[in-house]
Protein backbone atom coordinates (compact mmCIF):
# COMPACT_ATOMS: atom_id res chain seq x y z
CA UNK A 1 0.00 0.00 0.00
CA UNK A 2 1.69 3.40 -0.84
CA UNK A 3 1.79 6.16 1.60
CA UNK A 4 -1.11 7.87 -0.46
CA UNK A 5 -3.52 5.37 0.20
CA UNK A 6 -2.29 4.78 4.50
CA UNK A 7 -3.29 8.45 4.79
CA UNK A 8 -6.47 8.21 2.93
CA UNK A 9 -7.56 4.80 4.95
CA UNK A 10 -5.91 6.81 8.13
CA UNK A 11 -8.69 9.81 7.44
CA UNK A 12 -11.36 7.25 6.61
CA UNK A 13 -10.94 6.15 10.33
CA UNK A 14 -10.49 9.26 11.95
CA UNK A 15 -13.99 10.25 10.00
CA UNK A 16 -15.41 7.08 11.12
CA UNK A 17 -15.02 7.36 14.97
CA UNK A 18 -15.76 11.29 14.98
CA UNK A 19 -19.13 10.07 13.36
CA UNK A 20 -19.65 7.75 15.68
CA UNK A 21 -19.17 10.24 18.51
CA UNK A 22 -21.61 12.94 17.09
CA UNK A 23 -23.93 10.01 17.03
CA UNK A 24 -23.95 9.15 20.44
CA UNK A 25 -23.57 12.98 21.30
CA UNK A 26 -27.38 13.84 19.12
CA UNK A 27 -28.90 10.66 20.27
CA UNK A 28 -27.78 12.00 24.75
CA UNK A 29 -28.99 15.47 23.46
CA UNK A 30 -32.09 14.07 21.83
CA UNK A 31 -33.05 11.99 24.93
CA UNK A 32 -32.40 15.16 27.06
CA UNK A 33 -34.74 16.96 25.01
CA UNK A 34 -37.44 14.28 24.95
CA UNK A 35 -37.56 13.95 28.76
CA UNK A 36 -37.61 18.02 28.80
CA UNK A 37 -40.50 17.97 26.38
CA UNK A 38 -42.57 15.26 28.38
CA UNK A 39 -41.61 17.33 31.58
CA UNK A 40 -43.05 20.43 30.15
CA UNK A 41 -46.18 18.92 27.93
CA UNK A 42 -46.12 15.50 29.86
CA UNK A 43 -49.64 13.98 31.43
CA UNK A 44 -48.53 14.97 34.90
CA UNK A 45 -48.02 18.96 34.11
CA UNK A 46 -51.68 18.80 33.41
CA UNK A 47 -53.21 19.18 37.25
CA UNK A 48 -56.99 18.23 36.89
CA UNK A 49 -59.36 19.53 39.52
CA UNK A 50 -61.68 16.76 40.82
CA UNK A 51 -64.59 19.38 40.57
CA UNK A 52 -64.54 19.77 36.57
CA UNK A 53 -64.46 15.71 36.87
CA UNK A 54 -68.19 15.98 38.36
CA UNK A 55 -68.91 18.57 35.90
CA UNK A 56 -68.49 15.61 33.37
CA UNK A 57 -70.48 13.12 35.06
CA UNK A 58 -73.24 15.79 35.96
CA UNK A 59 -73.80 18.30 33.66
CA UNK A 60 -77.27 19.75 35.15
CA UNK A 61 -74.73 20.60 37.93
CA UNK A 62 -72.81 22.78 35.54
CA UNK A 63 -75.99 24.75 34.14
CA UNK A 64 -77.11 28.23 35.54
CA UNK A 65 -80.01 28.50 37.87
CA UNK A 66 -82.91 30.08 36.21
CA UNK A 67 -84.33 33.40 37.21
CA UNK A 68 -87.30 31.60 38.85
CA UNK A 69 -85.27 29.75 41.02
CA UNK A 70 -83.34 32.15 42.20
CA UNK A 71 -83.41 33.44 45.76
CA UNK A 72 -86.32 36.01 45.95
CA UNK A 73 -84.26 37.82 49.51
CA UNK A 74 -80.90 38.12 47.52
CA UNK A 75 -80.66 41.89 46.49
CA UNK A 76 -80.71 42.41 42.89
CA UNK A 77 -77.73 43.33 41.55
CA UNK A 78 -79.49 46.72 39.55
CA UNK A 79 -80.29 47.64 43.30
CA UNK A 80 -76.86 48.45 44.71
CA UNK A 81 -77.03 51.30 41.57
CA UNK A 82 -79.34 53.32 43.52
CA UNK A 83 -79.11 56.79 41.82
CA UNK A 84 -76.32 58.03 39.03
CA UNK A 85 -75.39 61.01 41.65
CA UNK A 86 -71.58 60.12 42.89
CA UNK A 87 -71.82 58.93 46.47
CA UNK A 88 -69.75 62.22 47.25
CA UNK A 89 -71.77 64.67 46.36
CA UNK A 90 -74.79 62.67 48.58
CA UNK A 91 -72.53 63.16 51.60
CA UNK A 92 -70.74 66.63 51.21
CA UNK A 93 -73.35 69.62 51.32
CA UNK A 94 -72.17 73.13 49.49
CA UNK A 95 -71.36 75.73 51.71
CA UNK A 96 -73.03 78.85 52.22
Amino acid sequence: MSKEEQDKDAIIAELIESNAQLTAKVERLQSMLDAAIKMLHGSKSEKLDPAQLELLLDPEAAKKPDAADCDQDAPAADSRRRSATPSCARVLKPCR
